[in-house]
C-alpha cells in the first residue's frame, strides 16, 4: 500500500465515530493482545500450554531460567557450541532434565542412548 493510499484512507476515517459496542470489543482485543507484554507469564497467561508447549518453547524456557550453557558437563570444555541437552528425550518442563553438552558430546550421548542413528 502506497503512502498516498494510506493518507487517503486516513482522511476518509478522520472524525469517524465508533459505537460503544465497537469500543468495548476493541478494548477487550487490545487487552488480550497485550497480556503477555504486561509481564503476565507462566500459567496465568491466556496462551499457556504447559507440557503441550513445542520443542523450541521448552528449550527457550531452559535458556531463560538456567542461562547460557557455558561448559560441557561431560568433557569439561568451554567451546563455542554448548547445547542444553534433554536427558530422557521426553522434553518435560523439568529443568533438572537438561544438561550442558558440547556438540560432539551431545551427538555421542544421543548415539549411546539410541536416540540418534549410528553411521558406520
Amino acid at each position: 500500500m502506497s503512502k498516498e493510499h494510506r493518507k487517503k484512507i486516513s482522511l476518509a476515517l478522520t472524525g469517524r465515530k465508533l459505537s460503544e459496542e465497537t469500543k468495548k470489543k476493541m478494548s477487550i482485543s487490545h487487552q488480550k493482545n497485550n497480556y503477555y507484554q504486561k509481564g503476565i507469564k507462566g500459567e496465568k497467561n491466556y496462551r499457556w500450554k504447559g507440557d503441550n508447549a513445542c520443542y523450541r518453547a521448552k528449550h527457550s524456557l531452559v535458556q531463560r531460567t538456567k542461562g547460557k550453557a557455558i561448559k560441557c558437563s561431560e568433557c569439561g570444555e568451554d567451546k563455542k557450541r554448548i547445547h542444553w541437552a534433554n536427558i530422557d528425550h521426553k522434553y518435560s518442563r523439568n529443568l533438572e532434565d537438561y544438561i550442558a553438552l558440547c556438540a560432539k558430546c551431545h551427538v555421542e550421548y544421543d548415539k549411546i542412548n539410541g536416540l540418534r542413528k549410528k553411521y558406520e
